[in-house]
């Protein structure tokens, strides 16, 4: 059986919308799941009357060992959301609310994120590796889907008692027609593995820290224990959450990377590349893709998948970084001029680069939001 645990740690978010009505339980999703996790997939089933979104930060829903599992969600309306996990036996645990999001009142179109950024709860892949079925269930009426008395246990997290029973019972009350009453919910499959795989059939981008270009520097590498981005950004407080999704953690340099980028708000969007040994360039907008307007809540691929830009990991190994900056601002993230000849323009400095990013911090309140990842870079 699959299983997700849950520490103290700190926790960020990335994202991929999920259809707006009720799903079905498709043949292919039926066979992944065990009997009580079925159970718990068409529990509640029936027409949604208001929109809700969902999604995990990988895209593709796969999650190795170790990797932390992050959920957005949004509804179109003032709703009390609920968001419990179900494990091949029927175990079920309650994600939201939890110890340190008690309140499940979630206002209309403000994005909620499981964790909460900031806090000290996480979700950690570890073995046994297989199947969870994460629901996600909004309802106008102010009645928790669970109860206080129906949870135990101690942390961020608290299991179910009665397991998928008591979740079933609870559900089908919770959907049933009530005169004034609105709800909606959402199944998402998560795949558990061992390891991340270097390629397979997944094809959409999967969220994790960054990548980097094919391109040896002639400079010996630097020792792989610093994140070269540290320091490189000043204090923001992002009003609005923007998305980062790699395809790994992992990466050897010559790599292809599949990168992609989602804001809520529509937003001029700049994203750079920091290596190992320092070594900085902006990636977007590069020569083929000049333009940087991005949507709000629409994944833009800039690497991999449907985009015409392939970016390949560069070296040195060692821990390398993504930075994204979106604006509603429309001003230039950097003052170096784009490169007219090559596909990426290369930053001179890394001191350059941390002056530009220093006048972020006076554009306009509520104009900027930033996001980073790192990514291990192999020989």
């Amino acid at each position: 059986m699959s299983k997700l645990v849950t520490v103290l740690a700190f926790a960020a978010v990335a994202l991929a919308p999920y259809p707006l009505a009720a799903q079905q339980l498709d043949e292919n999703t039926q066979r992944q799941l065990s009997v009580q996790q079925v159970q718990a997939y068409q529990a509640g089933g029936g027409t949604a009357t208001m929109k809700l979104e969902a999604a995990f930060d990988h895209p593709n829903g796969i999650y190795a060992d170790g990797e932390r599992v992050r959920l957005l969600v949004r509804n179109s309306e003032d709703a009390y959301v609920t968001i419990v996990t179900v494990g091949p036996t029927g175990k079920s645990v309650q994600l939201f609310p939890n110890d340190s999001q008690p309140q499940n009142l979630v206002k209309a179109n403000t994005p909620l994120q499981i964790p909460a950024p900031g806090s000290n709860a996480q979700i950690v892949v570890s073995a046994p590796f297989g199947t969870e079925l994460i629901k996600v269930v909004a309802s106008s009426a102010p009645k928790g889907l669970v109860p206080n008395s129906s949870l135990s246990g101690m942390g961020a997290f608290r299991s179910i008692d009665g397991g998928v029973d008591e979740l079933v019972r609870n559900l089908a009350i919770a959907a049933a027609p009530a005169a004034g009453t609105r709800f909606a919910q959402q199944n998402l499959v998560l795949q558990t593995v061992a390891q991340a795989q270097p390629s397979g059939n997944v094809v959409v981008p999967p969220v994790t820290p960054p990548p980097q270009v094919a391109q040896a520097p002639t400079q010996a590498p630097m020792p792989p224990q610093q994140n070269m981005s540290a320091g490189l950004l000043p204090p923001i407080n992002n009003p609005f959450p923007l998305l980062i999704a790699t395809d790994k953690n992992t990466y050897r340099v010559g790599e292809r990377v599949t990168l992609a980028i989602t804001s809520f708000t529509a937003c001029a969007l700049s994203v750079f590349d920091v290596s190992a040994s320092g070594q900085a360039r902006l990636v977007f907008p590069n020569k083929t893709m000049s333009a940087n307007a991005i949507p709000a809540m629409q994944m833009t691929m800039l690497s991999g998948g449907s985009s015409p830009v392939t970016i390949d990991v560069r070296g040195p190994a060692g821990p390398g970084s993504l930075i994204a900056i979106c604006s509603t601002d429309p001003t230039p993230t950097t003052v170096i001029a784009a490169d007219q000849t090559n596909m990426f323009t290369m930053i001179p400095s890394l001191d350059g680069l941390r002056q530009d990013f220093a006048l972020l911090a006076r554009r306009p309140p509520g104009s900027t939001s930033v996001s980073s990842i790192s990514v291990s870079i192999q020989p």
